[in-house]
């Protein structure tokens, strides 16, 4: 019973966690899509231009965190049944999931955010950074469209924002607040800044594991990468297994010269250099997301191919199936009945390890500088680049590393756990 109750457990913990240490970001978001429902009804015209990707990705979050309990309480019974045990590879999953879904809580801070580059570039890890805020220049109206736009930009976080200046140092006179950044000095003045009592509301920022030779927040970023990794993962093998299904299918049921040339496609595939359909695609179509996507999954359906047809070459001559085509079933029926139960278990086996292949695979893409681009942070890139500071900060190269590596070994140990389960044999 222990065991059952601990996987349920390990789902809440990181829930709970959100909700003490992001209590108020999480609030101030529920309230912004509230601000939003409310114009998107009352203003037809204009709530099309207030909504963007940012948005959309905190929205969610917010209506996810608010429906986890209940989601959890209505499965309860089937997780307890499930007799998971409480592991690594299990801790990893669950971690894998919030991350995907509540990055904006995990991290408040935009994962290309910079400022003062000059101050905190190369920090080491848990290293604080001391800032004071500007007043931000609110628009005072009544509008309701400029009052969601100014919550919405104190809430969610841009690359770039001029109402935070950060110091070493800071000394106030009278009228006017001197900030000492390195070797330079910088004079504000008091009406400009924001103030707690009688005294400059200074804040610090924490960085777990330090930043990048831009100042960025490596924390952030292997978040957000953690989140494109696994995107791409999973759209990629979803891709594969489409293509590699239908095409061994249509070879396995129909035989012949269906066969003969979809055999011969998939040698051809095989024989083929990835690295030049990887330069083709992207030449044609871009760096971009959706490319690499497309890239990794039309180059990983073949293993599927090859499995669902040698398993439905076999499948058609056992006195079983015959007797069930004999009997009047027709192909719908066997399809559920005979075929997917036979080829499930090979076919899960080797989409789980194929996915820890496809994320190596994009992490390497990456590396090479032939992956998604700038546009989104990628375990590959800040690997890439931290390589080039792995003397003055190792940590550049050290944490996305490390959380590549251990997501791969995820990945196998997912595998080999359920092959075990599919195939009791190999537990002996």
């Amino acid at each position: 019973m222990k065991k059952k109750s601990n996987i349920l457990i390990l789902f809440l913990l990181p829930w709970i966690a959100l909700l003490i240490f992001r209590f108020n970001l999480i609030l101030d978001t529920s309230i912004l899509l509230l601000q939003y429902i409310g114009l998107f009804f009352s203003y037809t015209s204009s709530s099309i231009n207030v909504f963007d990707y940012r948005t959309l990705d905190y929205f969610v979050g917010v209506i996810l965190f608010f429906t986890v309990p209940v989601i959890l309480w209505t499965v309860k019974s089937k997780i307890d049944n499930l007799k998971v045990k409480l592991n690594f590879t299990n801790s990893v999953i669950i971690i894998l999931i919030y991350i995907l879904f509540f990055a904006p809580f995990i991290t408040d801070d935009h994962p290309d955010f910079y400022k003062n580059i000059g101050l905190s570039k190369l920090l080491p890890p848990l290293s604080k950074l001391s800032h004071i805020n500007l007043k931000p220049e609110l628009n005072q109206s009544d509008n309701t469209v400029e009052d969601y736009f100014n919550n919405k930009n104190k809430i969610i976080k841009r690359e770039f924002d001029d109402s935070i200046i950060r110091f070493d140092s800071m000394s106030v006179s009278d009228s006017s607040i001197i900030i000492h950044q390195k070797n330079t000095i910088r004079t504000i003045s008091k009406s400009a800044v924001v103030f707690d009592g009688t005294s400059p509301l200074i804040s610090s920022k924490f960085y777990l594991f330090g930043t990048d030779e831009f100042g960025r927040n490596i924390f952030t970023r292997i978040i957000y990468g953690t989140r494109i990794s696994v995107l791409v993962g999973v759209c990629s093998v979803l891709l594969s297994m489409i293509i590699g299904i239908s095409l061994g299918s249509l070879s396995g049921f129909k035989g012949g010269i269906i066969d003969r040339v979809l055999s011969r496609i998939t040698d051809l595939f095989l024989a083929f250099p990835m690295i030049i359909l990887v330069v083709l695609v992207i030449g044609l179509f871009g760096s971009s997301l959706w490319s690499i996507i497309i890239v990794l999954g039309f180059s990983g359906w073949m293993s599927l191919f090859k499995i669902v047809k040698s398993e439905l070459v076999s499948l058609k001559n056992k006195d079983y199936f015959l007797a069930a085509q004999q009997i009047g079933l027709n192909k719908t029926q066997l399809l559920f009945k005979e075929v997917i139960p036979i080829i499930a278990a090979p076919v899960i086996v080797n989409i789980i390890f194929q996915f820890g292949n496809v994320i190596l695979a994009e992490s390497a893409l990456n590396y090479l500088g032939l992956g998604i681009g700038n546009e989104f942070p990628s375990w590959g890139a800040m690997i890439q680049s931290g390589q080039g500071y792995i003397s003055r900060a190792w940590w550049m190269i050290f944490f996305p590393s490390t959380i590549l590596v251990g997501t791969l070994l995820t990945a196998k140990n997912i595998g080999e756990q359920i092959n075990k389960v599919l195939n009791p044999k190999l537990k002996q």
